[in-house]
């Protein structure tokens, strides 16, 4: 089903986005360019959700965990 999104006003198929509610997540492929094709927040939780292609995750989401400090040297600082 295509729909158009309010806030970015870009039209997509909702069956070629991926939704997750990972903000710094969503932030980053923003920084590398790749901003969100939708948002919307729930009103029972107040927390977005970000909706991105899901050719465009597939090709970020391991560069994501790459980047991602290991929770090893994370509890070291604690």
């Amino acid at each position: 089903m295509r729909t158009i999104s309010e806030l970015t006003g870009k039209e997509y198929d909702m069956e070629d986005v991926v939704w997750y509610g990972n903000a710094l997540q969503a932030a980053q492929y923003f920084l590398w360019g790749y901003p969100p094709v939708d948002m919307t927040v729930s009103p029972d939780t107040k927390h977005w959700s970000f909706a991105f292609y899901k050719a465009d995750h597939r090709r970020l989401i391991q560069r994501w965990n790459d980047q991602k400090p290991e929770k090893s040297k994370i509890n070291e600082y604690r």
